[in-house]
């Protein structure tokens, strides 16, 4: 369970624990391996030369949602969107869909110890529940509006999924950091710089909390968590070559020049 859903659980007076977790899978490194090549004036030279793991194509795949709905007895009732991916490689969309099916199934997860409701929402026209297809990666965010009974107010909750198109891997924010303790710090200062909000300004921004993003091919979209009078999450985009630097060789094959 994370923080949005914590604090409404929490506001309804009912100890509530949830959680879902994606495994992530090891993508493969470069190869080095020696050939000989024959040299017309000399004898033959040794020459090292190294496979170099290319980019993967989202080509063959498409965006889609689903709706999933339900209720029960307490009176806890749901109905929100839920993105998905179509056609392309069957790993690679098994892997991207059971990922977000784990997301809305740990939300739903607390309806049955207390009253909740949950609704799509939204932050911004820009920022909805949606698929995305970008060069080398699929994203998908589902956000909503979860509401407990007796809490003082809803809140907005944010679940993110990016998978690697070529392998089917799920990528969490460390797994394309080269250093993730350094580089969150660095990417929660730019975060406050890129918002043209406001609203990040006057907060302070936990590197820990910045788990939602999804890549986009303008740069890595974070969601980053706030207080709820300031909105719950300020989404901002950070161009991939602001945080090129702070990327492993993963991150820089799938978002890199």
């Amino acid at each position: 369970m994370n923080r949005s859903m914590a604090a409404v659980t929490a506001a309804a007076a009912l100890l509530l624990t949830g959680c879902s977790s994606n495994d992530h899978a090891t993508l493969s490194g470069s190869a080095a391996s020696s050939t000989s090549v024959a040299d017309p004036t000399t004898t033959a030279r040794s020459v090292t030369t190294t496979s170099v793991r290319l980019a993967p194509s989202t080509d063959g795949f498409t965006t889609g949602r689903r709706t999933v709905s339900g209720s029960l007895e307490n009176g806890s009732t749901w109905r929100f969107t839920v993105p998905q991916i179509d056609g392309g490689d069957s790993t690679v969309r098994h892997a991207f869909n059971n990922a977000m099916n784990d997301d809305a199934r740990a939300l739903t997860g607390p309806a049955a110890a207390a009253k909740i409701t949950i609704d799509d929402a939204d932050l911004g026209e820009a920022d909805h529940p949606r698929a995305v297809k970008a060069t080398s990666t699929l994203s998908g965010v589902i956000i909503v509006m979860p509401y407990a009974a007796g809490a003082a107010h809803p809140t907005v909750e944010v679940d993110t999924v990016v998978v690697d198109a070529g392998s089917g891997a799920v990528l969490g924010l460390d797994s394309i950091l080269a250093d993730p303790a350094a580089g969150r710090q660095q990417l929660a200062t730019l975060a406050v710089g890129a918002d043209t909000s406001g609203r990040l300004a006057g907060s302070t921004v936990s590197a820990a909390e910045l788990n939602q993003w999804i890549a986009l091919d303008d740069g890595l979209h974070l969601y980053v968590p706030v207080p709820h009078v300031l909105g719950d999450y300020v989404p901002v985009t950070l161009p991939w070559s602001s945080v090129m630097e702070l990327m492993n060789p993963t991150g820089r094959v799938l978002f890199g020049p």
